[in-house]
């Protein structure tokens, strides 16, 4: 059985085939980094190696898995950048992989379609609703009132702005919302944020979710990998209070992460909000194990996140985790073109 591992992550190459080596006789990656590049790490242990100069936008690289799969035997299609979650799980639903489906995916990635979801639910989150014309900006802020906050709708939700008055809502839709008008950006809006947040660290374990409440006070340095000549830690990060974090708090996280699609073994991160009637809101459920949240999850859970997150996608079990037991029992919902790509080896 072969692993085909979609590598779009910034940074050192990550040892994929030391991380997977228990899982299948092949690992084959399929890269975003120039050949240059990978040519001066080790590759020996991969069956295969394709980098792909236009990694993001082609479907050169669906139509060389598709490839891969016509010649051996595909177990798991591995790709924990939220930017190919999408394409992952389009990939295994469309050769019959175990593992997160698109519909998933978009879920994790797209920021109203998360909220929709767990509205649906009955799960209590921040407002927020869609951008993609000048008039939505001007209709949400009447609907919720000054301030608003505008943030990144897909991967990541960054900021973009916040919008004190009108006249900064004047000002940020001053000659439109792109410069092309073929081309629709993907913003959010929603209220601006003022009560207490919450960060609550979870993973599966049998079925059952743990929960860990992250630290929010100064601790060590952000962890690095392995693979970057730093261990993670492998006793728990000290948090004082933790074994008596809110119960409320917890409650919460559990029912936010058993209403969406999360995959068993991943690690995922839970933001809450405290609303203006006292309840916890959702915010954002990440799962990005190689950005920003990498670190407080790696603290909190005492744990190679990234690590255990590849082995989670080809169903292989996650390193130890040490974290203090603050746990709450949640039960879990339950014909090709050729080959394209530069051949490295």
């Amino acid at each position: 059985m072969t692993i085909v591992v979609l590598d779009r992550v910034s940074g050192p190459l990550p040892p994929y085939s030391e991380w997977l080596r228990d899982g299948a006789r092949d690992v084959v990656l399929f890269t975003a980094r120039p050949a240059a590049e990978i040519t001066a790490h080790d590759v020996g242990a991969y069956a295969e190696v394709r980098c792909f100069s236009d990694y993001a936008r082609s479907a050169d690289v669906d139509r060389a898995v598709f490839d891969l799969a016509a010649r051996t035997a595909l177990s798991a299609v591995v790709a924990v950048s939220p930017a190919d979650a999408i394409r992952a799980g389009a990939l295994r639903e469309h050769l019959g992989l175990a593992g997160q489906r698109r519909e998933a995916a978009i879920t994790f990635s797209d920021l109203v379609a998360m909220r929709g979801r767990l509205e649906r639910a009955g799960i209590a989150t921040v407002p927020c609703a869609a951008v993609e014309r000048v008039a939505d900006v001007y209709a949400h802020a009447g609907r919720w009132g000054y301030p608003v906050h505008v943030r990144r709708r897909r991967n990541g939700w960054a900021p973009v702005s916040v919008l004190r008055d009108e006249a900064a809502a004047r000002e940020f839709t001053r000659g439109g919302l792109s410069p092309d008008l073929q081309w629709v950006p993907g913003l959010v809006m929603e209220p601006w944020p003022a009560g207490a947040v919450r960060r609550v660290a979870g993973v599966t374990a049998e079925g059952t979710w743990r929960l860990y409440g992250v630290a929010e006070e100064d601790g060590p340095p952000y962890p690095k990998t392995p693979y970057m000549e730093a261990p993670y830690p492998r006793t728990p990060y000290p948090r004082e209070g933790t074994e008596d974090w809110e119960e409320d708090v917890l409650a919460a996280a559990g029912a936010v992460l058993a209403a969406l699609p999360a995959a068993d073994a991943h690690p995922y991160l839970v933001e809450l909000r405290r609303g203006d009637d006292g309840r916890w809101l959702a915010d954002t459920v990440g799962c990005d194990v190689t950005g920003p949240a990498a670190g407080a999850l790696a603290r909190t859970l005492g744990a190679d996140v990234h690590r255990d997150a590849v082995r989670a996608q080809a169903a292989l079990p996650p390193t130890p985790h040490t974290a203090l037991p603050t746990i709450l029992p949640t039960a879990l919902p339950a014909a090709v073109p050729a080959t394209t790509g530069e051949a490295v080896r």
